[in-house]
């Protein structure tokens, strides 16, 4: 998928470019939103910025995962899905470092994030990425034979299997899907082994 960029001056510019990028898209379509503070920041998640191999990123995530299971167990909600998912879903919104990338699907949020982050710098504006979630996941080579019948997967999806949490499955291609118990604006992208 190629990468194009827009450049734009101010709020009613950035929304004419979305629209025209969505006025392009099939009608069942949509697009996920992430926004930076600079332009130069790689996409890529917290656990796999110091250079780690695959196998000491998987180890650590296990290690994390079963620690914050232990101490966190006391405070979730009676009912709340108890599973690998939705703990590094709640481990990502509070910080710790995991193989996703969330994105929301709502312009503004991401908007939010590129212009009151932390690291902003005057030589590098602020940068908002927007991505076709099932155009992406179609040109995925794990899921291209499917075709036009992939769309965004959930957690509960036999295809997202290869990147739950502590598999011995480990894929390269991030895909893109909605936390299977939630209706949020914030969707992830799980990112494999590569």
């Amino acid at each position: 998928m190629p990468i194009e960029e827009t450049e734009v001056q101010d709020l009613p510019s950035l929304v004419n470019a979305v629209l025209n990028i969505a006025r392009d898209l099939p009608r069942e379509r949509f697009l996920w939103f992430r926004g930076h503070a600079r332009e130069n920041y790689s996409l890529i998640p917290s656990i796999m910025r110091e250079g780690k191999s695959a196998e000491e990123i998987f180890d650590r995530e296990e290690r994390l995962l079963t620690r914050f299971r232990q101490r966190s167990l006391a405070y979730w909600p009676e009912g709340y899905p108890q599973n690998h998912w939705e703990h590094l879903f709640v481990m990502q919104h509070y910080g710790f470092p995991t193989r996703l990338l969330d994105w929301s699907e709502n312009l503004f949020v991401a908007m939010h994030f590129a212009l009151t982050g932390e690291n902003i710098q005057a030589d590098s504006p602020p940068t908002l990425w927007c991505l076709d979630p099932i155009e992406w996941n179609r040109s995925t080579p794990v899921l291209s034979e499917y075709g036009d019948t992939i769309q965004v997967l959930t957690t509960t999806s036999e295809e997202a299997e290869a990147y739950r949490p502590t598999t011995n499955k480990k894929r390269d291609l991030p895909l893109n899907f909605h936390p299977a118990a939630t209706g949020a604006w914030l969707v992830f992208t799980p990112i494999g082994a590569g």
